[in-house]
């Protein structure tokens, strides 16, 4: 598992200032579950805050039968990815938490491309259908969503995940 990284430029414009700075370059991962080399399985992981990245929380490779529990991950492009394009890997890990992206255009909340995973999660303010999207190679996760109010994209087979509010 590789640390955390943070962003030391201001995302919200001037200090004091609650008005979202629409210029701020998203960069970098908060929290990185490299699994590519070795896995990294059976952890209860608890995490206050991610803030301000590109990617909140990635799980990558085989990342396996975690417990991550997340406070809140927001204002991210991403806040939560579960596997990649060509990685469908992580799998039987659940993970909960709420995600927000205080308005930033086009965020979303989950990104799933792994398997069998459990999402317990609200969302707040993604763009409209993707407070979590389930990748065509996603299959057997479970989303209990207790509040995403702008929709979950299935680009899966139909069936192939279930939601329960």
């Amino acid at each position: 598992m590789t640390g955390v990284q943070t962003c030391a430029l201001p995302i919200w414009g001037k200090p004091f200032d609650s008005k979202l700075d629409p210029d701020h370059p998203w960069v970098g991962t908060g929290l990185l579950f490299d699994a590519t080399t070795g896995p990294i399985d059976a952890n209860r992981i608890s995490v206050i805050e991610v803030v301000g990245c590109e990617r909140g929380v990635h799980l990558v490779g085989r990342t396996t039968n975690n417990k991550l529990e997340a406070g809140s991950i927001h204002l991210c492009k991403t806040h939560l990815s579960i596997g990649g394009p060509n990685d469908a890997l992580p799998n039987g890990n659940r993970v909960g938490g709420h995600l927000e992206s205080e308005g930033i255009p086009a965020a979303t909340g989950a990104d799933v491309y792994g398997v069998d995973n459990l999402l317990t999660l609200t969302t707040g303010r993604m763009a409209q259908g993707r407070d979590v999207v389930f990748e065509p190679s996603s299959r057997g996760n479970t989303l209990l969503g207790v509040r995403v109010k702008n929709g979950v994209t299935h680009l899966a087979p139909p069936a192939a995940n279930r939601i329960l509010p």
